[in-house]
Parts: structure tokens; sequence; C-alpha cells
């Protein structure tokens, strides 16, 4: 009787997890993906929800590969991000591919487009403050099954005819969920951190912490120097010198703030050189946190 041999089986093959994210490779073509901001500080994304933090970004697939837009809510805090640590981008050489420079997109806003190579857990870059010159980790974590296809916004140029508001009837309410500029937005009463950007002098003094204090609509700050050696400040055309509340640490004055997002005109004089120095500075809104 002739011995039939038995046929070895293949080795199985192990099945792909479509829930396992470094498994599964997302199809070429521009996505929308949310992020988790709760690790990223003071770094705002444009159209974050302030209660969740999660904020939408774009995603760009290619070849396996990802590439990750972010868009900061303003313009000029930060000059550029990189793709890693705040110490490797202090270390990281010319022409590295991870850094990426800021570029003002078409609603003047900053945008960074970075490499990214983890969903669902967190990822950290590091950001460059423009008024503090240093790198700063700002952690994300990028939830993969948000994405959605991309589509452009509408053209606000050419934008869908709204249904009129009568004025004389009362009943027509003012939607609480529509989204408000923060620098058009009233502030309630209270001391708020802020970012300051800061322009003019020579770049080598900064602006080290910065609160805001709002009360009856009026606005004031305080503003602490990284030197120690201003005198007075005036704010604009002003001949009234504000002298500094201390110098420990470095020069704090309280000065009134007209407006947010739009550039003070203020002279610091100078000790050390004998002389007024001209500078600018930016209260920005997108930064604010109150102060509890």
């Amino acid at each position: 009787m002739e011995k039939i041999e038995e046929e070895t089986p293949a080795d199985p093959v192990d099945p792909v997890d479509p829930a396992d994210p470094a498994e599964d490779v997302i199809a070429d073509g521009t996505y929308t993906i949310n992020v988790d901001t709760n690790g990223a500080s003071r770094f705002v994304l444009y159209g974050r929800d302030d209660e969740t933090k999660i904020a939408p970004a774009k995603l760009i697939a290619k070849d396996g590969k990802y590439t990750v837009v972010l868009t900061y809510n303003g313009k000029g805090t930060y000059d550029a991000m990189y793709a890693g640590t705040e110490d490797e981008a202090g270390s990281a050489a010319d022409g590295d591919t991870k850094f990426a420079a800021a570029v003002v997109d078409e609603n003047d806003r900053d945008s960074y487009t970075l490499p990214l190579d983890a969903f669902d857990k967190e990822v950290v870059f590091a950001a460059r403050s423009v008024s503090k010159k240093t790198w700063a980790n700002k952690t994300f974590i990028f939830l993969k099954d948000s994405l959605k296809p991309f589509t452009e916004p509408e053209d606000p140029a050419d934008p869908a005819p709204a249904d009129p508001v009568d004025p004389a009837d009362p009943a027509d309410p003012v939607d609480p969920a529509d989204p408000v500029d923060p620098a058009e937005e009233k502030l309630q009463d209270g001391d708020y951190k802020a970012n300051v950007v800061l322009g003019g002098g020579s770049g080598k003094t900064t602006i080290t912490s910065a609160t805001l204090h709002v009360k009856d609509g009026a606005m004031t700050a305080t503003i602490q120097w990284s030197s120690s050696g201003y005198d007075y400040m005036r704010i604009g055309d002003s001949e009234e010198q504000i002298l500094p509340t201390t110098s420990e640490g470095g020069s704090t004055f309280e000065i009134p703030v007209a407006e947010l997002d739009k550039e003070i005109s203020v002279v610091a004089y100078s000790n050390k050189m004998a002389k007024e120095i001209a500078y600018t500075l930016t209260f920005e809104s997108a930064t604010l946190e109150k102060v509890e």
C-alpha cells in the first residue's frame, strides 16, 4: 500500500489587529485629526475646546509617513517648532528636517508643519518663544480614531446667506455656542497670566513674566524685565514716568494696557546705558490664563 505523505501545514499568519494603530497604515491623503493638548501648557491651538483641551489639526499621509500641520491661535508668539525635545531642538544642526519655522497662514495665524511618528500616545514637540528666545517642551496626543477626510473650509468671501434676524423681535437669541474672539470678548474682573511679545531694543532683554489685571473693564499689567537696570517707563507719547514697584529679580512695573493683540509703544530708561530705549509690547489674548 502506497504511503501518503502528510502535507506540512504552513505557519499561521498573525492577524493584523485593526484596532492597533501601530499596524494600521493610513491611506495616502489629507485628514483632520483631533489633538489632546493638555500637556501643551500655553501653546493654544486654533479651535481648541477650553474644557476638553481638544483641538483639530491637519494630517497628511504619504507612503506610510505622516506630517501634521499645527495652527496656533495667534501670531508672533512662537517663531519655530521642533519634532523632539527642547534639548534636541537646542542642539539641532542647520537643515534638520524636524525643524519647522512659523508660517503665517491665510487667516493671519502661525502654522507649523512637522513630521509625526506616533498616535494615541504622548508626543513631545518643542516650541521656541519669540520673547524669551528659548525652547520649551509641549506635549500632544494625536487621536487616531478621530481621523476624517479633510475638506477645505468655505470661502469666507462667499458665505451662504444667513436667515435674517428681525431687530424688532427680541426672541431671536444669540447662540451661546458661537465662538467669541478673545480679543473682542469683555474679560471678567480678575488677574490673568499673559504672554507678551516684545519688540524693539537690542534683543538682549526680555519680559520674564506678565500678569494682566482687569477691573470694571479697565486693564493694567504687572510686567517684570529680565534686567534690573530700568529706572522708569513711559507709555506712548506720555511724559509721565512710571517708576518700578521693585527691582528685585528684574525691574517690575505696573502699566496701563489699552487693548490686547495690538502693539503698545513704550520706552524704558536704562541706567546702565543712561538713555531711553524704545520697545513695543503686545499682550496676546489667546494666551490668557485666569489666576485663581
